[in-house]
């Protein structure tokens, strides 16, 4: 993980006082990711 990462969790757990902070930021970065993927696909690009 980098250290961006790190401190972006870091902040997240404080900010919202929730443990599970952490998970959100992995499904928002998997949903970015997965929408790029789609665009991707309908642009013909491989």
């Amino acid at each position: 993980m980098s250290r961006i990462a790190a401190l972006i969790i870091t902040w997240l757990i404080s900010a919202s006082g929730n443990k599970l902070a952490p998970s959100f930021y992995l499904i928002f970065a998997a949903l970015i990711s997965i929408a790029a993927l789609l665009r991707t696909r309908s642009l013909g690009l491989r």
